[in-house]
């Protein structure tokens, strides 16, 4: 390395050694890593922290209080889903955060209502 390029060279956090690259990636580390075709894949990672969980504690409520997908025989379902699905949300307008019941957020049951009906809707 000629003095001038050693002027403006980059020393890689990761491996240590001088580099000069417009796109600022080390050559060494480039070559030790993996990778993975998954740019056009759905990314999970946009949900926000938490939120799944509390949807999937509801789904597990009523699993164990029913049964598992009992939502999909309910008589007329888009219907009453829709109707459980506005209660929800009243309640959260109303500022009632946690339901009585099973005290997990109005909005993780009205989220599971809304996803039965995208289900519904699917078939």
């Amino acid at each position: 390395m000629s003095d001038l390029s050693r002027e403006f060279a980059l020393s890689c956090a990761k491996c240590g050694s001088h580099y000069v690259n417009k796109d600022l990636n080390c050559a060494n580390c480039e070559k030790e890593q993996g990778r993975k075709d998954d740019s056009a894949k759905r990314r999970y990672s946009l949900l926000p922290k938490g939120a799944v969980n509390s949807v999937v504690d509801v789904l597990e409520f009523g699993s164990k209080k029913y049964a598992d997908n009992n939502w999909q025989k309910v008589p007329d379902a888009k219907t009453r889903y829709y109707d459980a699905a506005m209660r929800h949300l009243d309640a959260w307008l109303n500022g009632d955060l946690k339901d009585a019941e099973t005290g997990l957020p109005h909005l993780a049951h009205a989220i599971c209502c809304l996803m039965f009906l995208m289900w519904f809707d699917s078939e």
